[in-house]
């Protein structure tokens, strides 16, 4: 990347391009409460009588039940907490992307001995979570705006979950899909420390080129990698640990089981384990996606979304 433009700026003039290439249709169910146009975003703010749900272009990226805030309304939110099970032990919690808060949000209520820190590139977005998603910040749970990367650049403290889930429409920012920006998290996790990421796309065939890009990578920058297929969507979990892990998919799926029984208030998490991808994801005709690359072919490489 040129030193003279920053991620934030990168970040910026690709959306602008995909909204050119994308123009928002508003068209939706149910009653719009809120829509605004930010730097990074078309937002759309909806609800149905039972559910309110927060929408950048045309993905829906958050939803909330209007009757009990706290619980999870979109299923892959409940993944990040297979997180827990591989490693009980975690007190300190990043999570990059902020959407309408769902998943800090659950974290913050469920377990009150957790530190959980969010960057979150778009102060609309903030802005409009406190608002519309009852998403509140205090002691244990603090907001920084500015782009994921950079903030992780800018310090050196090291976290045991970091949590990525930054989307702009139905894409990741290719920035925080490179080798590079893996190898930065890598660097701050403490030494049993796990990464969770929701990822769109296929394992394999037409699509997937770019799934399977970031699993090249992640299973030579992580000591462990669990893929989970979530049902009926297009969403893959990707987990990573930084630390050897010896579970198996009968063993994952007990544990999860036992968890949610005490500690973890998520009723399908065994169910979800079961859900772990263990057929072989072919690595060998895909490159991995590289600073160097992105900067060459970054048209090219966006298509691959």
């Amino acid at each position: 990347m040129k030193k003279n433009i920053s991620w934030r700026d990168f970040f910026r003039s690709l959306v602008q391009a995909v909204r050119r290439q994308n123009p928002f249709d508003y068209g939706t169910s149910g009653k719009v409460i809120h829509r605004e146009t930010s730097d990074y975003h078309h937002i759309l703010v909806t609800e149905d009588g039972q559910s309110r749900y927060l929408r950048f272009d045309s993905s829906w990226q958050s939803g909330m039940f209007l009757t009990d805030p706290n619980r999870t309304n979109f299923v892959y939110n409940d993944y990040f907490f297979l997180s827990l099970v591989i490693n009980p032990e975690i007190r300190t919690v990043l999570f990059i992307g902020l959407g309408g808060g769902s998943s800090p949000k659950k974290f913050h209520h469920d377990f009150p001995e957790m530190d959980i820190e969010v960057v979150e590139i778009d102060p609309a977005v903030l802005a409009i979570a406190q608002k519309y998603f009852y998403f509140t910040t205090d002691e244990r749970l603090r907001v920084y705006i500015e782009d994921g990367r950079t903030f992780l650049e800018q310090q050196e403290k090291t976290y045991d979950l970091i949590v990525h889930d930054a989307y702009y429409s139905e894409a990741v920012p290719l920035h925080l899909m490179t080798r590079e920006f893996f190898e930065l998290v890598h660097r701050r996790l403490s030494p049993r420390g796990v990464v969770a990421f929701n990822l769109i796309g296929e394992l394999s065939g037409y699509g997937s080129e770019m799934t399977r890009a970031v699993y090249k990578s992640w299973i030579d920058i992580f000591a462990q990698v669990f893929v989970f297929d979530i049902k009926d969507k297009r969403n893959k979990i990707f987990i990573g640990t930084r630390f050897p892990v010896s579970l198996s998919k009968d063993a994952l799926v007990r544990r999860a089981g036992e968890m949610k029984k005490t500690r973890i208030k998520v009723p399908l998490l065994d169910a979800y384990a079961q859900r772990l991808y263990t057929r072989k994801i072919p690595t060998h005709d895909i490159p991995e996606l590289t600073d160097a690359l992105l900067e060459k072919d970054g048209a090219e490489l966006h298509r691959l979304l």
